[in-house]
């Protein structure tokens, strides 16, 4: 059924009266002002303030690229609001959560134009606080935050210039402070070698290790640059800060070693049981015959008897004077996943036939003393008396044996005769104790040293330029108990005043011609033996001679004689003259006069003469020497008796 919009309205006023919708109205009104005024009392009485930000008072806490944010406790006109903070950062502030479009704030952010400094305290401030209604806050707020330090390495799983660093082994870097993703850290080795690096999910550590293990017993550096990773904060290029912050020096592991391998050298017993190796280290204990061999083969089994020390059990007794070759191949592993660099060998050679190493003296030797003792020095153990009972030597000689080890001496009970030849023999058959017994025969010739005769003749420098025959004659003197000085000897020479002219001079086998302290062959030469011969029989009994042989030389000196020669110095030539009579002087320029004091060899063929000379001291000539210096002068002198 239609009803018009009249006959509704009726309805309704006929449920409300009118005077009663005025009321309600108008109770309405009073609550709304009420609200508004208390409203507005609220705002006068409680003053605007910040109500909390998203920073923090734990140090070291603020990310280097976050947004700074400020919340109030009501809403603040932003025209009159005071921000800033110190130390200054280049940015910007923008007010968000308004009530009314772009009008009553609730809340600032400061957008900071690049990343803040690291590890520096800022501190904010608020000021000029003032609401929607004008009312202000003359309070300020300040707080203090620290931002995030950059984190470093502080330390690393190895210690600086160790030298034992495995060659596969990471090395774990500890950072001072976690990283959360603002550096990155560039590692890199030198010697070059490709690294992978791994970080750990709470950013505390990384793992460096390399892709392929390292190189044995090599030195090292691991470096690490820094680098901040903020370049793309707010989509802004920011500058790359780079720097070295760690460098460790290390040295990897050498290569596994052998301390020590047995059995070794020669003459090793056939009853050996095994040969062990003895490494340095640890190695792996898996299976090593891939990597050793023997040659020629040994039948016999390899175990590990301790992670150091590898056996090798023989299953037989090993044969009699063969020489075996152990090799270690390259790659043989140790238990730190290091492996030899390079192949090792090692020999030995089981015992053979008993052999002499040594002899002394060795064949063909001379001027062996007649104090030696002949020694012949083993292989191996021997039988004593066997290698006795098949020692010899000729000519026959008493003696003793004594032993030394291996060594058999044979000294003679009075010595060797000098200058003789000998020969020590021994025979084949000499009994061993662990080997063979000898097959060869040993033998050594040498001879004895030679006699020596030396009168303890006293060494006299002569006083004068030209005074060797006085000084020669002297040292014989004095040694037959005359004392004398050279001027008693020259007062009974006598001198010849005859001036060299030409080829014209004095007789020097009459007395001393020219000065004794002259210019030799110019202003002075010397005496010859038939005046020294006179003035030394003042004294003691002496002879003048010529035409000598060594022999009768060394006769004289082994009856305890010395004597007087004649021969030259230094550059001599042959410088003849005449006396003033006509006498035909056979002289030299370089004429000089010695004292024979000792020989050695025997009497009938000596080999060396021990000189005295009154200008250069102690001398030893050969035979053969003597003879070309003394033939100048026909093999002259005086014997003193």
């Amino acid at each position: 059924m239609w009803q018009s919009k009249t006959s509704k309205k009726s309805k309704i006023d006929n449920l409300i009266p009118h005077s009663r919708v005025k009321k309600i109205i108008g109770i309405i009104l009073v609550a709304f002002f009420a609200v508004l005024i208390l409203t507005i009392s609220f705002l006068s009485l409680v003053k605007p303030k910040v109500a909390s930000t998203n920073l923090t008072n734990t140090s070291e806490s603020f990310g280097l690229n976050q947004s700074i944010e400020v919340n109030f406790s009501q809403p603040i006109r932003r025209q009159e609001i005071e921000l800033t903070i110190s130390p200054a950062i280049n940015g910007s502030w923008h007010f968000t959560d308004s009530i009314l479009k772009k009008h009553l704030f609730k809340k600032a952010v400061f957008t900071p134009d690049q990343y803040l400094t690291p590890n520096t305290t800022y501190t904010i401030t608020v000021s000029n606080f003032r609401n929607a209604l004008g009312f202000t806050n003359p309070a300020v707020f300040n707080q203090t935050f620290t931002t995030q330090p950059v984190p470093t390495i502080a330390s690393s799983s190895i210690h600086p210039n160790q030298t034992d660093v495995g060659i596969c082994d990471p090395i774990i870097l500890d950072l001072d402070h976690s990283n959360n993703g603002i550096v990155d850290f560039l590692f890199s080795l030198t010697p070059e070698a490709v690294l992978t690096v791994e970080k750990d999910s709470k950013g505390n550590n990384y793992s460096v290790k390399p892709t392929d293990c390292l190189a044995q017993g090599i030195s090292y550096t691991l470096t690490a640059e820094r680098i901040l990773n903020l370049s793309n904060y707010q989509e802004r290029p920011l500058p790359i800060s780079r720097e070295t912050v760690f460098s460790l020096n290390f040295t990897t592991k050498s290569p596994p070693a052998v301390a020590s391998f047995t059995p070794q050298g020669t003459n090793v017993f056939v009853s050996t049981k095994q040969l062990s190796i003895e490494f340095a280290e640890s190695m792996s204990t898996a299976d090593p015959s891939p990597y050793i061999s023997i040659s020629p083969p040994i039948a016999g089994t390899w175990s590990w008897e301790t992670p150091q020390k590898l056996v090798f059990s023989f299953t037989h007794s090993l044969p009699y004077a063969t020489g075996y070759t152990i090799t270690l191949a390259k790659g043989l592993p140790d238990s730190h996943q290091g492996f030899l660099q390079t192949d090792l060998q090692f020999h030995f050679s089981t015992i053979g036939h008993v052999a002499v190493n040594q002899l002394y003296p060795t064949n063909g030797a001379k001027n062996i003393p007649a104090s030696a003792t002949i020694t012949f020095t083993f292989n191996q153990e021997v039988d004593h008396t066997s290698a006795e009972q098949n020692f010899s030597i000729s000519p026959q000689t008493p003696g003793t044996f004594s032993w030394s080890g291996n060594k058999l001496s044979f000294k003679p009970t009075h010595g060797f005769n000098k200058d003789t030849s000998y020969s020590a023999n021994l025979s084949p058959g000499i009994k061993s104790i662990h080997g063979l017994d000898s097959l060869k025969a040993y033998l050594t010739t040498f001879r004895t040293e030679e006699s020596s005769i030396i009168l303890n003749v006293k060494l006299d420098y002569q006083d004068k330029a030209l005074s060797c025959e006085a000084a020669a004659l002297k040292m014989a003197l004095n040694y037959k108990g005359a004392s004398v000085s050279e001027n008693d000897i020259m007062a009974i020479i006598g001198f010849d005043p005859t001036i060299r002219q030409n080829d014209i001079w004095g007789d020097p086998d009459i007395a001393f011609v020219g000065d004794i302290n002259g210019k030799q062959n110019s202003t002075g030469y010397g005496v010859h033996w038939d005046p020294i011969a006179k003035a030394a029989n003042h004294f003691r009994p002496a002879a003048a001679f010529s035409g000598w042989t060594p022999g009768q030389l060394a006769n004289e000196i082994a009856n305890g004689h010395p004597v007087v020669i004649w021969g030259t110095q230094g550059n001599a030539y042959y410088d003849p003259w005449y006396t003033p009579s006509g006498k035909k002087i056979d002289a030299w320029k370089g004429e000089h006069a010695r004292t024979v004091i000792g020989f050695k060899g025997s009497i009938e063929n000596p080999t060396e003469f021990i000189i005295n000379d009154p200008i250069s001291g102690r001398i030893t000539w050969t035979t053969s020497t003597l003879n070309g210096n003394w033939g100048k002068f026909n093999n002259s002198g005086v014997v003193v008796r």
